[in-house]
């Protein structure tokens, strides 16, 4: 019986090569899905770091808002020792550092794709950043005060 082969044997070495693929099938995913994790994970943090300074902080100086462009060091929109109460006049200065060039004092902080808007209680009132998003997007949203009035600062990063 030289040169023949059993059924079994071959059904043997089918199931076995099902069972090798269904493991790398599966661990592919897993990897994927780790990679994913770590980003989103990345971005949260990115967008957290950048909410909690905006909305927590003064800034450095802290009347940066009516100082030159260049002696800006730290962007923050509170009030001093007033987190989430913005001052509308450093909503304000931040939307029009210079002219044509909205929002560059972000510039410093390697933000990537990332989208920053204000609203007061009727009307968007600040709108930094691109307006194309990528399918991994993080969104962060708080109510804040806006020199006395109710509104929210949204913060999406991919």
């Amino acid at each position: 019986m030289k040169g023949q082969l059993r059924v079994e044997f071959i059904f043997g070495v089918i199931f076995f090569g099902m069972i090798i693929l269904f493991i790398a099938v599966n661990i592919n995913n897993v990897f994927t899905s780790t990679l994913t994790d770590s980003r989103v994970d990345s971005l949260k943090a990115k967008a957290i770091g950048l909410m909690t300074q905006l909305t927590s902080e003064a800034g450095d100086p802290i009347d940066w808002e009516n100082r030159a462009y260049s002696d800006v060091k730290r962007i923050g929109l509170a009030f001093p020792n007033r987190p989430y109460y913005l001052s509308r006049n450093k909503i304000f200065k931040l939307n029009n550092t210079r002219i044509g060039d909205t929002c560059s004092l972000l510039e410093s902080y390697n933000l990537g794709g990332y989208r920053i808007r204000i609203f007061d209680s009727t009307n968007e009132i600040l709108f930094c950043g691109f307006a194309g998003v990528s399918q991994l997007t993080v969104i962060l949203t708080r109510n804040v005060y806006i020199d006395d009035n109710l509104g929210n600062i949204t913060v999406e990063v991919w």
